[in-house]
Order: C-alpha cells, then sequence, then structure tokens
C-alpha cells in the first residue's frame, strides 16, 4: 500500500468537511500509473487507487510490485501528466 494526496476527483465525490465513510475510487483510475526507476509497473498490478475511508484526503494505493523490483527503486506515481516529483525512493530489500 502506497499513500498520497492530491488525486483528483473520485467516485463517489468526496463531502467537503466531512471524513470519507467508504472508498471512493479516483476518477481516472483506470489512467493512474506506478513507475519504478522509470519503468511504469503492469497496471493490472494496481488493484486501487482511491480516498482511504476514515481518512480527510488520503488517497491508497495498492499495488503489488512486480517480483524483479530492484532495490530501492526511486517510485513515482500518478497519472501520464502529472507524476509526484522525482527522488522519491522506496524502501525495498
Amino acid at each position: 500500500m502506497l499513500y498520497a494526496s492530491g488525486l483528483g476527483p473520485t467516485s463517489p465525490p468526496a463531502i467537503a468537511y466531512k471524513l470519507v465513510q467508504v472508498a471512493a475510487q479516483a476518477v481516472n483510475a483506470g489512467d493512474f500509473r506506478v513507475w519504478l526507476n522509470g519503468a511504469v509497473v503492469d497496471p493490472k498490478r494496481i488493484f486501487y487507487a482511491g480516498l482511504t475511508p476514515g481518512f480527510a484526503g488520503l488517497y491508497q494505493i495498492n499495488v503489488q510490485l512486480p517480483d524483479n523490483a530492484p532495490p530501492n527503486p526511486e517510485i513515482r506515481i500518478g497519472f501520464v501528466d502529472p507524476q509526484s516529483p522525482a527522488g522519491r525512493f522506496l524502501p525495498l530489500q
């Protein structure tokens, strides 16, 4: 599981000033990607990208990393454009 903020609108839409009560998938979840060292993770390995119940504005990404994932890869998430900033590394052994 990865956590993020700012992934955009969801379905069902979040209600302002209320904690999320149920999972709410990102509207463009089919276009959501995870990159490790610049290589895209197979989108079939992303099982959920949306709001986390019980939290305000916190997105959860459920992704199964590839078996051949390198140790401590640079990780980026997002849509084709925009992506999260470069220079973030996933502690992975």
